[in-house]
């Protein structure tokens, strides 16, 4: 307030009169009510105070109580809280003032106390209506409905709920704040009289609670009572709306607000029709209404951009974002929250660290803890963990999600070791883990076979309760017992459940299988049914296996015809590929493909199960065939489809085709893959073109032992013993280690050539040099070379000296030796 000349003087002569001992007491209590009144002159107040304190005025009730008001209104509420408690008594005056001078100010906790603080007695005190309102705000912003419920009661006492409109409002508010709808609503039936503003009020609290029904009814009842809604009336409406995806209301209330013609004149109701239509998943009709906006803010940006986020439209999301910024507008922290949470919805990850360069500028990052916890979880689900870990560390608040999403990220990209750190620091820093924390916190475990973390992890579980109601934890913690080897902990576990479903039988039908038990897998499938538990996919998938394992072929049709009743096998996937790969691997090639016919849609990878399924069988035209059809069906294949189909052309001779996919594998770039580059040396090979099988291994990058023997193989297909042993020498020359296989291949080029002292050679190194025990099939070998070269008695005496059991092979290259050199002596003698 602007002053004149004159009242300066006035207020200044006072107070030299004042501080001159010239003025009676009540002329001081008159000159510090005009310092009220004036408001802003702190400098006289405080020296007023220090007057009074040190002429002992203070003695004055009236004086004294009037100092506080002084001192409030002034704004310097400590010397007002320092007189106030030196008074022997308070009137309504000074705490009136100090109570809505602290709320003014904030500072809601110290209102509450001095209420508090008072004795019952004191509860008679003359409290304003402003004072009662101004407690009740208090209450509201500290979201404490049960102190406001003593206030309630003091306010009953008055009298001041019926014939106080002002303080009615703002009770009904603190309930509707606060949540406690119910108490919200028995306060509005109590109020003698209703406006929009309570009505209002109700109408909120029952939005904001999530009760869209009760919020509606609200709105209906209130203009029933032939009451216009205002434009934040229309605002709840609109949340209800939208919480309920009540789309037809919606648009009721669209048109009553383009009738009043708030739609050009109030943004906040522009914007809440854009949010209401988002969430009611009308994005069009958002996009629409936005258009037709006169004006925007950010609070309607951010509600289209929210919009297209909570739809999964992450990259229409960030074009609102990027032409909101265009068009002169910054960012709040809910945009950009919303504009993140895009950002991970899409894995534009790049875009994140743009917006969090934003973030940071604006130094949000350090107010906002919300913004930091979605950077965190972008980060850590796209792997980037160093950059979700440098967030983390830096977020002002790191509470149980930030936590947990941390965790989550480290154990979901097989960081067992991290994520158990996180779980241990969390813990020192008085942050408890919850259910979802528990759940990663094993798997975690599991990755890391930590024994003794999952037991310490198990206590934590059993101390909190958590065995006894939370099924998921537990089933969790039998899991990891499972992954661990611990089978004994995990059936425990199981006992103790107070209830089970599939996910508690799973991980043990799992763990029996996986570690070789497959009749207790099979035992546990049964007990399953037994106690209702339907069976899912990983059920029938490891049942199938297990019976597979024991070749209980009854029991594997029992299983397959179950599934087949319940529908599973035409509509997953899964099981079916298992299926069709289980009776492939069997032979029963008939079965597979009838299995094969029954699902309704194909992937890649049962298409794959079939196709190796011929390719095995040496059946190469089927498979084939299998490849053709896949393809015509729009399945693109993988390397392990070519895999299987280079195979087959390989059993049937199909070079041609084989070329054809050779270009397949190149252009997709899967030379390198496993496998691949060795089955194409071998298909060239067998079909004589040990050029191209030639070319094929030069481009191999990391060339491995069974690279270099296929090679050899091939030379020996190709009648060309010299290549092998270059070839050989070459690869010991590489440092490759040469395995069984390798020394068969070996030892059948000099068979060939009929070198038998350069095979003497070989068969001495592999045990000496190379650590490769002879077997049958290098017996077998120096057999046949031996009777190649006509020394068939020699050949005798080495089966006779190595003790050596013949089989079918060997026996035949001796008789046929025999044979042709005429030494019937030995093929009567039966060795």
């Amino acid at each position: 307030m602007k002053r004149s000349g004159r009242e300066f003087v006035s207020l200044h002569e006072n107070l030299t009169a004042l501080e001159g001992g010239l003025l009676p007491p009540p002329s001081v209590e008159s000159f510090a009510r005009r310092l009220i009144k004036r408001r802003g002159e702190r400098a006289y107040a405080l020296r007023t105070c220090a007057y009074v304190y040190k002429s002992g005025l203070e003695a004055h009730a009236s004086i004294a109580n009037c100092l506080v008001s002084m001192l409030v209104v002034v704004g310097s509420l400590h010397d007002a809280q320092q007189v106030f408690d030196s008074l022997p008594y308070h009137n309504g005056e000074s705490l009136n003032s100090l109570i809505i001078g602290y709320v003014k100010c904030g500072r809601h906790h110290q209102a509450l106390n001095i209420y508090r603080s008072l004795p019952k007695d004191d509860l008679t005190l003359p409290l304003s209506s402003h004072a009662f309102v101004s407690l009740l705000k208090a209450c509201t912003k500290l979201k404490d409905w049960e102190r406001g419920s003593e206030v309630h009661a003091h306010i009953a006492c008055t009298g001041r709920l019926k014939s106080d409109l002002h303080v009615g409002s703002a009770l009904l508010d603190m309930y509707a704040k606060c949540g406690a709808i119910d108490k919200a609503q028995q306060v509005f039936d109590e109020l003698p009289d209703r406006n929009v503003v309570t009505w209002t009020a109700l109408l909120a609290g029952y939005a904001e609670s999530g009760q869209s029904d009760g919020a509606l009814k609200c709105f209906k009842l209130m203009q029933s009572e032939g009451l216009s809604p205002n434009a934040v009336t229309y605002v709840c409406v609109l949340k209800a709306c939208g919480s309920k995806r009540d789309t037809t209301k919606g648009q009721d209330v669209h048109e009553e607000i383009e009738r009043q013609g708030l739609l050009e004149s109030n943004l906040f109701v522009g914007s809440a029709l854009v949010n209401m239509y988002s969430k009611c998943g009308l994005l069009t009709k958002a996009q629409e209404v936005f258009d037709k906006l006169p004006a925007r803010d950010v609070v309607s940006w951010t509600a289209l951009i929210s919009g297209y986020t909570e739809n999964g439209y992450g990259e229409e999301a960030l074009e609102c974002f990027e032409q909101m910024q265009l068009r002169g507008f910054a960012p709040n922290a809910h945009t950009f929250a919303c504009s993140l949470k895009a950002c991970g919805s899409i894995g534009a990850v790049n875009k994140a660290m743009v917006i969090q360069a934003e973030v940071e500028k604006q130094g949000l990052l350090k107010k906002d803890f919300l913004l930091g916890s979605i950077l965190v979880d972008i980060y850590s689900k796209n792997g980037l963990l160093e950059k979700a870990k440098q967030v983390f560390d830096n977020l002002p608040i790191r509470n149980k999600v930030t936590w947990t999403t941390l965790i989550m990220g480290y154990t979901e990209h097989e960081r067992g070791k991290e994520a158990l750190e996180c779980f241990d620091q969390m813990q020192l820093e008085g942050i408890f883990p919850d259910a979802v924390t528990l759940i990663y916190s094993l798997k975690a475990c599991g990755l890391t076979q930590a024994r003794e973390k999952v037991q310490e992890i198990h206590l934590l579980i059993k101390r909190q309760g958590l065995l006894k109601k939370d099924l998921s934890v537990c089933n969790a913690l039998i899991e990891t017992y499972v992954k661990c080897g611990c089978l004994a902990m995990a059936q425990q576990v199981f006992k103790e459940l107070p209830g089970r479903n599939v996910f508690s039988w799973n991980p043990l039908i799992m763990g029996f299988f996986e570690h070789g038990y497959h009749e207790e897998a099979l035992q546990c499938f049964r007990l399953m049914k037994l106690d209702g538990i339907v069976p899912d996919t990983l059920t029938y998938v490891c049942t199938l296996k297990a019976c597979s394992n024991m070749e209980d072929i009854d029991m594997c049709e029992r299983i397959i015809a179950e599934a087949e009743e319940r529908g599973v096998l035409e509509r997953d996937l899964f099981v079916g590929s298992t299926l069709v790969d289980l009776y492939a691997k069997c032979g029963s090639l008939l079965k597979a493909q009838e299995v094969f016919d029954k699902v309704q849609v194909r992937d890649v990878v049962l298409w794959n199960a079939l196709i190796a399924g011929y390719a095995e069988e040496g059946q190469g035209e089927e498979a084939l065939s299998c490849f053709d059809q896949m393809q015509l069906e729009g399945v693109s294949p993988n390397a392990v489809t070519l895999l299987s189909s280079v195979k087959a052309c390989c059993r049937i001779g199909a070079a041609k085709k084989g070329q054809e996919l050779h270009m397949e594998i190149e252009r997709r770039d899967l030379l390198q893959s496993e496998h691949v580059g060795n089955t194409l040396i071998d298909m060239y090979a067998k079909n004589g073109l040990i050029a191209k099988a030639q070319q094929v291994f030069n481009k191999i990058q990391h060339k491995d032992v069974i690279s270099w023997t296929t090679l050899m193989a091939g030379y020996i297909h190709c009648a060309d013993g010299e290549g092998v042993f270059q070839i050989f020498d070459t690869m010991l020359g590489e440092g490759i280690k040469p395995n069984t296989v390798t020394f068969v291949v070996v030892l059948n080029a000099c068979s060939r050539k009929g070198m038998y002292n350069k095979s003497e050679t070989y068969f001495e190194a592999m045990n000496k040099q190379h650590g490769v025990v002879p077997d049958l099939e290098h017996h077998n070998c120096l057999i046949d070379l031996l009777g190649r070269v006509g020394q068939v008695d020699k050949a005798v005496d080495l089966i006779r000296e190595k003790k050596i059991i013949p089989n079918i092979v060997m026996l035949r290259s001796v008789l046929s030796a025999c044979k042709y050199w005429g030494n019937a002596a030995v093929q009567k003698s039966g060795l």
